[in-house]
């Protein structure tokens, strides 16, 4: 969503689940194209399993006091910053002309650690499921702990 000008403001992209740090699509689109990667958390958020073929990926939506979304924070390098994140919108399928797709780009505030680890927020960007996306989940599909990272390691799918 961009401003009047139709400009995107410049935040981080909080990121949870293949373009976390050393996942496949940050190898492909966001590798050498951050100027910083923090371990973040999105408070307030419940992530869920998204089937796409014969596997998954993650979706998020907005949750309850108490849950929580693991990820991390990329910080775009300002010389590429809208073409990579049009690259992102892309994998993502969402159309900011239309703020529509099955994944939508939302400002939300997450929580990265500083080096004396305390907690602090960032407002960020994040890869909501949209409403038609979020319509065909169930408790079936939810990821408990909202680290998909994990989840994928707890299956044995690593």
């Amino acid at each position: 969503m961009g401003n009047a000008e139709g400009v995107t403001e410049r935040l981080p992209v909080f990121v949870y689940g293949s373009l976390r740090v050393g996942e496949g699509n940050y190898l492909r689109l966001a590798r050498g194209n951050t100027v910083r990667e923090v371990s973040a958390v999105l408070p307030r958020h419940r992530m869920y399993r998204n089937w796409l073929y014969d596997d998954y990926y993650p979706c998020v939506t907005d949750g309850d006091e108490g849950e929580r979304v693991v990820g991390d924070l990329l910080y775009l390098r300002p010389e590429s910053y809208e073409e990579v994140l049009a690259s992102l919108d892309a994998l993502e399928m969402y159309d900011p002309a239309t703020h529509s797709g099955p994944y939508l780009r939302v400002k939300r505030t997450a929580f990265a650690a500083d080096d004396a680890e305390r907690a602090h927020p960032i407002a960020a960007w994040v890869y909501h499921a949209s409403p038609e996306t979020l319509a065909s989940r169930t408790e079936d599909d939810r990821i408990a702990g909202g680290d998909w990272l994990e989840g994928r390691r707890t299956e044995g799918e690593e």
